[in-house]
C-alpha cells in the first residue's frame, strides 16, 4: 500500500513537472501494485492521475477509459461506504434496542426484587403472628390445666369440709342429747 501510494505521488509530481514518460512509468507501477492491497482508494487516485496524464499527452481516448475506471471505483467506494454506513447504523440501532431491553429487564428485576422483599415481610410477619398465637395457646392451655387442678382440689376440700361439717353436726347433736 505504501509503495503504491509512493509511486502514485511520484507519477503525479512528474505529470505536474511535465516529464510525462516518467510519470506514466510510475503511475503504471502504482496501478500494478494496487490490486494485491485491495486498496480501492489507491485505484481511484491512480486512475484519475493516469487519466490526467493521458489527457495532457493528447491521448484522450485512453484518458476516457481511465476516467471511467475512476468513476467505477468511486461508485463502488461510495456503495461500500453506504453499505458500511448502513451496517453501522443497524448495529447502533441494535445496540440501543438491546440497551433498552436491558434497562427494561433491570426495571423488571427491581420490581421482582421489591415483590420478593414484600412477600418475605408478609411471611415473617405471619410466622411471628403464628408464633405469638402458639405461645398464647400454650399459656392458655397450661392456665386451664392449673385452673382445673385447683378446681379439683377445691372440690375435694369442699367435700372434706362438708363431711367434717356433717360429723360436727352429728357430734353436736349427740352432745345436745347428752
Amino acid at each position: 500500500y505504501g509503495q503504491c501510494l509512493y509511486y502514485n505521488r511520484i507519477g503525479r509530481a512528474y505529470t505536474n513537472m511535465g516529464v510525462y514518460d516518467s510519470a506514466e512509468f510510475y503511475l503504471q507501477k502504482a496501478i500494478k501494485l494496487a490490486p494485491p492491497t485491495s486498496g480501492t482508494d489507491i485505484f481511484r487516485v491512480a486512475f484519475i492521475d493516469m487519466a490526467d496524464l493521458l489527457h495532457k499527452t493528447g491521448r484522450s481516448d485512453k484518458a476516457v477509459e481511465y476516467y471511467r475506471q475512476y468513476n467505477l471505483f468511486s461508485d463502488s467506494l461510495f456503495s461500500k461506504q453506504k453499505v458500511e454506513s448502513q451496517a453501522a447504523y443497524q448495529a447502533l440501532y441494535n445496540l440501543e434496542k438491546q440497551e433498552r431491553e436491558i434497562e427494561l429487564l433491570s426495571k423488571n428485576n427491581a420490581v421482582s426484587q421489591a415483590q420478593i422483599r414484600q412477600q418475605r415481610i408478609i411471611l415473617y410477619a405471619s410466622l411471628a403472628g403464628g408464633l405469638v398465637f402458639l405461645v398464647i395457646g400454650i399459656f392458655y392451655y397450661r392456665f386451664a390445666q392449673r385452673l382445673r387442678h385447683l378446681n379439683a382440689t377445691i372440690s375435694e376440700q369442699n367435700e372434706e369440709m362438708l363431711s367434717q361439717a356433717e360429723e360436727l353436726t352429728e357430734a353436736n347433736n349427740g352432745l345436745t342429747e347428752l
